[in-house]
């Protein structure tokens, strides 16, 4: 199942084949992708040796895409942390944050 994501991904990131030769079509769907601009970042810190500065238009997409990921996942992650902890009747996060005497 996994095959029908990763396999076009690894097609049209540029890793099998350069990114300026494919069509106009391709090339739009692969740069909606991170493998995309992770390949770049590859290929320019190991094969060509950019600057930080050269690699950052590379690196602020998937930045982006990381604080995205993870503020969806923080925000779903204290709902059912929440849920969990918040047995009726007792609340473990309230005797967590308790000082002892």
């Amino acid at each position: 199942m996994s095959s029908f994501y990763f396999i076009p991904s690894i097609m049209l990131s540029g890793f099998i084949s350069p990114f300026i030769s494919m069509p106009d079509w391709a090339k739009a769907i692969g740069s909606c992708l991170p493998l995309t601009y992770f390949i770049r970042l590859v290929k320019g810190i190991m094969l060509k040796g950019y600057s930080a500065m050269a690699l950052l238009p590379d690196l602020l997409p998937l930045i982006g895409l990381a604080v995205i990921v993870i503020g969806v996942g923080l925000k779903s992650y204290r709902k059912h942390w929440t849920d969990i902890m918040c047995v009726p009747g007792t609340c473990w996060h309230r005797l967590f944050a308790m000082k002892f005497v």
